[in-house]
């Protein structure tokens, strides 16, 4: 069994990396002016970032399969010529 996280962002990449710039500039903004609460704007702020990323859990059941080959053979006039029916019939064998 295989387990992933995986991301799907709901919005463009450029949105949530300038969406998260701001975050940033407005939590300095908020402790330089020494704001209470700001700790808290910065988890809200942080839990919609993350939201807006997707995140989804992936679980998979891998089986190996057995080996497994197709052959397709070309049976038109073309493959008279020379030696190609030797050549298919050893590629055949192979």
């Amino acid at each position: 069994m295989v387990t992933d996280l995986v991301f799907d962002p709901l919005l463009p990449l450029s949105i949530l990396v300038t969406l998260a710039a701001l975050t940033g500039l407005l939590l300095v903004l908020a402790i330089w002016r020494g704001l209470s609460g700001w700790w808290l704007r910065v988890l809200s702020a942080s839990v919609l970032l993350f939201a807006l990323l997707n995140p989804s859990l992936r679980q998979e059941d891998r089986t190996p399969l057995s080996d497994i080959v197709l052959i397709v053979v070309d049976q038109s006039s073309s493959q008279d010529i020379a030696d190609r029916p030797e050549q298919i019939a050893v590629a055949l064998k192979n």
